[in-house]
């Protein structure tokens, strides 16, 4: 963050095109309360704001001719400064629990934990965490739930969630294990949003899935079911909402992905829109990426203009 601060406080000019030294006060790291509007200084660890002030020499035209630089009137300068600062947090992790996900199951579980911790380590007051979980149903596993206060709340819903097995299922085609329904995870996780409504906080959804089939081998239904999710993506960015979509593209079968011929794994294209607002997508076919997928998105959470 004092990186890039540092580089917008460098393109001081003065009225002569020439660049302006920046000053070590123009970049300054610390945290912000939201209630009071101040800022205060502090350390690297823990920074929650940066505060960067810009100037910006005017040239007096008349200056020059009335020699008026040589007894010290040189151009005026004209300063501003204003503070970004991780705001307050809600998010919702959404988590899939159809039995295609049942093999990498534990490393999910690790990534939505890493990624409760990396929140925990950035000591924002105010965040809140919830959990959903989805197959062809939604479950609300957890509502917004305060951190650090009752992270050990978070960390108990992911650790004991339930997903679906082969011995759930069974051989019924109907079970609501068999396929993947992403609409009611994201419906479920602005339930959420809206029972527990926090005006001030930056909402955002991350959506954790193995997606659905491509599109030669879609059915009426999932075809319904890819709509229905592209809907509720896009309800959800329309009340604020972002959504980050992380994809585990793995073949499906005989190592066969989706942009081969006669595949039937599942549809990166898909995972992508219904990544939304302020959102990103990731993909890999590693589940034990996901931990450092998740951490990087707690790491990339924009900051806001806060004064």
């Amino acid at each position: 963050v004092k990186n890039v601060a540092s580089g917008v406080a460098n393109l001081n000019w003065n009225a002569y095109g020439a660049g302006e030294a920046t000053e070590a006060s123009d970049v300054v790291v610390g945290s912000f309360d939201l209630d009071s509007r101040q800022f205060s200084t502090g350390g690297m660890s823990g920074a929650t704001a940066v505060q960067v002030t810009a100037r910006r020499s005017a040239d007096l035209v008349f200056a020059p001719v009335l020699g008026l630089i040589g007894l010290g009137f040189g151009p005026p300068t004209v300063e501003a400064t204003s503070v970004a600062a991780l705001g307050e947090r809600d998010i919702v992790l959404v988590q899939d629990v159809t039995l295609s996900f049942v093999e990498e199951i534990d490393e999910a579980r690790n990534a939505l934990s890493a990624f409760t911790l990396a929140m925990v380590n950035q000591s924002i007051s105010g965040d809140r965490i919830g959990l959903v979980t989805f197959n062809q149903e939604a479950s609300e596993e957890l509502p917004l739930t305060p951190i650090p206060g009752d992270v050990s709340a978070v960390l108990d819903a992911i650790d004991t969630f339930a997903n679906c097995t082969a011995a759930d299922a069974g051989s019924d085609p109907a079970h609501p294990c068999y396929g993947t329904d992403i609409a009611p995870g994201i419906d479920a996780a602005v339930s959420e949003f809206q029972s527990a409504s926090d005006d001030r906080a930056e909402k955002v959804i991350v959506l954790v899935s193995d997606g659905v089939p491509c599109l030669p081998f879609n059915t009426t239904e999932t075809l319904a079911r890819r709509d229905a999710a592209l809907a509720s993506a896009l309800a959800a960015e329309a009340a604020g909402i972002s959504v980050y979509s992380v994809f585990l593209d793995k073949p499906i079968v005989d190592n066969i992905y989706c942009w081969m011929v006669d595949s039937n794994a599942a549809d990166p294209d898909f995972m992508e829109e219904l990544a939304v607002g302020n959102g990103r997508f990731f993909a890999t076919p590693d589940e034990e990426d996901l931990d450092d997928i998740l951490v990087s998105i707690v790491r990339g959470l924009r900051v806001r203009l806060v004064n």
